[in-house]
């Protein structure tokens, strides 16, 4: 059971921002910085089930005075179980890091176009993992993304209407393939299940062309507010930045303490 309490606006970095570098390099870069979390990914640096990793970069981490924010699993619902991937193996991955929440994503079909059927079993698997992570303290939070169950607002309106599970949690973070005002209806809609935001600035190309973080600032900052008064707390992860650039995570790193207000 984690321990871990981000009772703060705290600050951190996704960890696949960078999946070239060690889990101490990622380390040293959230450490640079001054933040204060890490969530970290269970494809490179903590592969699920890989439980002598998840207790190694457990260790580093605490002993860098930082908190694990999440565990960012790569588990989607009602496809990664039959797929090879069991929801235990993801668990103890997480119970070994002693994270509050792991991230999961609520199937592989757009809300759009997802069949009954598929829909009825991702469900199914949701409140099935939810029940699971419960025994451990551990929360389920849906990524807020394309492709899933949880990708638009009336989206995730239905779908935590009918998930009223009180483990099944949200991330949030700003779909470029929605307008704006349908982005701040998206974050009202999951915000009393938000658990944490995925900071970052994007145009709607193709493919996705990043842009650093300052030019969002005052958009991030009118959510952030939003957060804040509804919440009282909320840790914001950059994630990704343009060209992978160390100099431009520098930057955006500056960028998300004006936000956050750090």
């Amino acid at each position: 059971m984690s321990d871990n309490s981000l009772n703060l606006n705290k600050t951190g970095l996704v960890s696949v921002t960078f999946r070239n570098l060690s889990p101490e390099g990622i380390v040293d870069l959230v450490q640079k910085e001054h933040f204060d979390a890490i969530e970290w990914g269970g494809d490179v640096h903590v592969p699920h089930g890989d439980i002598a990793r998840a207790k190694k970069v457990a260790s580093i981490t605490r002993d860098a005075g930082l908190q694990t924010a999440a565990y960012g699993s790569y588990y989607r619902l009602a496809v990664s179980q039959e797929n090879g991937l069991p929801f235990e193996s993801v668990l103890a991955s997480a119970v070994e890091l002693g994270v509050p929440v792991i991230r999961v994503w609520a199937g592989k079909w757009g809300s759009d176009v997802i069949g009954e059927a598929d829909k009825a079993h991702v469900l199914h698997d949701a409140l099935r993992i939810a029940e699971m992570a419960a025994g451990v303290g551990i929360k389920i939070g849906l990524e807020f993304h394309g492709n899933t169950l949880n990708d638009s607002p009336s989206a995730a309106r239905e779908l935590f209407a009918t998930l009223n599970h009180t483990n099944i949690f949200s991330l949030w973070q700003p779909l470029p393939t929605l307008s704006l005002e349908e982005q701040d209806e998206s974050l009202s809609v999951v915000l009393p299940r938000l658990c944490h935001l995925h900071v970052y600035h994007m145009l709607p190309t193709a493919p996705v062309e990043m842009l650093p973080l300052a030019g969002g600032i005052k958009t991030w900052k009118r959510w952030f507010t939003q957060v804040k008064e509804a919440k009282g707390a909320v840790t914001g992860l950059l994630e990704f930045v343009r060209g992978n650039s160390l100099e431009q995570y520098s930057a955006d790193a500056e960028a998300l303490r004006q936000i956050f207000e750090k």
